[in-house]
């Protein structure tokens, strides 16, 4: 039997997710690293 998704995968992958796209918008605005955001993801 499989057991259901951790709430820590969870976590992590949203936490990804939500640098990666911080990430990305930084390349287009000024004042928002890219840099750091990505090597979090």
């Amino acid at each position: 039997m499989k057991q259901p998704a951790s709430y820590k995968r969870i976590v992590y992958i949203s936490i990804g997710s939500i640098s990666f796209i911080l990430g990305f918008l930084g390349m287009f605005l000024p004042l928002l690293p890219t840099t750091p955001f990505w090597l979090l993801t």
